[in-house]
């Protein structure tokens, strides 16, 4: 395990290993989309990659994903199903490919976890110290159906689940991921964590007792990058 002083030392570090110590390979498909026959879509990846860091959500006010990140974390927090949702209009250009002929995702983020937030911010208040705060947004008895004989026939979750523990006076958090684009998605997917420890902690403080947030730590299988998206980066 690594442990860095923040996000921007992990991104920095990132981008060095990927360039000494990736293995690459054709991937055969992004997403949903068959892309084995595009040379961008040529795969410098990272396996098994693990980090922690301090808790602490960065200043990402001036990024330009700021008005996504604060769409999509509303929509993931208040309770309720969205799908489409409105986040995605901030990225339209990159997520419309994405909508079914319903109009909606094959899934969201909300979607998978505005039924189990609840459990988990009762599970902490009832027992600070266990091991079961478990937040999983891979659902095995849907998503392994979609991919069959090599061929993937709709969207499923990058995240496996969020495991919270309150340890020595703090909650901590554990991000799991099977697959993430460095590129694309990597400072979104770290900051909506981040944010979403911070809102567990908040909702089993107590006004005697405020939680503070302690570690993140971070394991992703599959941190990739393609080709067409490290032109000029080394």
């Amino acid at each position: 395990m690594r442990f860095f002083k923040d996000l921007d030392e992990v991104i920095s570090e990132v981008t060095r290993d990927l360039k000494e110590l990736a293995v690459v390979y054709p991937s055969f498909s992004v997403q949903d989309k068959k892309v084995d026959q595009d040379p961008g879509y040529m795969t410098h990846e990272l396996m098994n990659y693990a980090y922690t860091i301090p808790s602490v959500v960065p200043d990402y006010q001036r990024w330009p994903e700021y008005p996504y990140i604060e769409a999509e974390f509303m929509e993931r927090t208040d309770g309720l199903s969205h799908n489409p949702g409105a986040a995605w209009t901030y990225d339209e250009r990159y997520w419309e490919e994405f909508l079914n002929d319903d109009g909606e995702f094959d899934y969201t983020y909300a979607e998978r976890m505005y039924r189990w937030l609840p459990f988990i911010d009762g599970i902490l208040s009832t027992d600070n110290y266990s091991r079961r705060a478990w937040l999983s947004i891979w659902d095995s008895s849907k998503d392994l159906l979609h991919s069959r004989q090599g061929i993937h026939y709709e969207r499923v979750p990058c995240s496996l689940g969020y495991f919270f523990s309150y340890r020595n006076g703090k909650l901590h958090c554990h991000y799991v991921m099977r697959s993430c684009d460095f590129h694309k998605h990597f400072r979104k997917d770290v900051v909506l964590a981040l944010k979403l420890q911070e809102f567990i902690a908040k909702a089993i403080s107590s006004k005697e007792d405020r939680v503070q947030t302690g570690t993140f730590t971070h394991t992703i299988f599959s941190l990739h990058a393609f080709a067409k998206d490290l032109e000029g980066v080394f």
